[in-house]
Order: C-alpha cells, then sequence, then structure tokens
C-alpha cells in the first residue's frame, strides 16, 4: 500500500535556494518535510554569497558538445515560474544579479578568443530555450549579450616572489 503525500516524512539536506525550493515544494504537496542545514538561517551561505545566480552553463565552456550549458539554459528557464510561487513578481525580478566580468588567465584551458565563441554559442541557447517555452530568466526574456572587453586599456601585473 503506498503512503499518502500527508503521511511521507521527507528530510531535505541544504537549506541553500535548491533546498528551500525543494522543501516548500514538498511541503506544498503535504509533505512532512524537515529541512536540515548547518547554517541556523536558509540560503545564508552558497546561494547567498556565490555570485548571487542561477548558472546558465558559462562555467562550463570546455564541453565540446556544450551538452552541459544547453542542459543549464534550459533547466534555468524552467527554474523561474519555480521561484514565482514563491516570491512576488517584482522581487523577482529585482533579485537578478547585474552582468559579470571575469578575468581570463593566459594559460587558461581556453583562449579568450575560444571562450569569446563558447559563450556567444551560450547565449544563443540561453536565448532559445527561453523562447522556445515562452519563458524567462527572473523575467528578461533574453539577455545581454556577451562582450569581450578591450584589455590594451589595463595593466595587468603579477609578481613572481
Amino acid at each position: 500500500m503506498q503512503a499518502r503525500a500527508s503521511e511521507r516524512r521527507i528530510a531535505v539536506l541544504g537549506a541553500g535556494l535548491q533546498g528551500a525550493l525543494c522543501a516548500l515544494e514538498l511541503a506544498d504537496r503535504n509533505c512532512d518535510v524537515v529541512l536540515y542545514d548547518q547554517q541556523p538561517q536558509a540560503i545564508s551561505e552558497a546561494s547567498l554569497n556565490n555570485e548571487g545566480k542561477i548558472h546558465l552553463g558559462y562555467i562550463y565552456s570546455n564541453d565540446d558538445l556544450n551538452r552541459t550549458a544547453r542542459f543549464m539554459a534550459k533547466s534555468a528557464a524552467c527554474f523561474t515560474p519555480i521561484l514565482g510561487r514563491w516570491m512576488r513578481q517584482s522581487d523577482l525580478i529585482n533579485t537578478a544579479s547585474s552582468a559579470f566580468t571575469y578575468l581570463v588567465m593566459r594559460d587558461s584551458l581556453l583562449s579568450p578568443d575560444v571562450l569569446t565563441q563558447k559563450y556567444q554559442q551560450i547565449d544563443t541557447m540561453v536565448a532559445d530555450a527561453l523562447s522556445a517555452d515562452g519563458m524567462s530568466y527572473f523575467g528578461q526574456r533574453a539577455l545581454a549579450p556577451t562582450r569581450r572587453l578591450d584589455t590594451s586599456d589595463y595593466a595587468v601585473q603579477f609578481n613572481e616572489d
């Protein structure tokens, strides 16, 4: 005999953004949920401090077939409606982080030229994922395209001590 939702007791480990939303969704389905985290307050560690965003696949640029980036883009497009059930739309839109600038080291696995091309491919994947299902990413139908900054105006010096 299968237990009814109200008879299920589920432990969720980690009260970051994903764990907290998972616990809320389960509780909304009448599950008895216990949320565990090492911190006394939810969303106070990595979800608060690690760039404050849902990654869209840009950090997985060394995947030659873009499988990870494609999956991340599609998943991120599906994430906003879940957040929207637990946050006001105006708060959701105002939560989106601003653009980031990443420094690519000269001896990186991928050159700045290759990364620029990969990021542009991911920009297209994200736009396609959002438009395919009429989704948005924190209220945005399209993201600002990746652009490469001219570094000739910047002097970077590394000391070899």
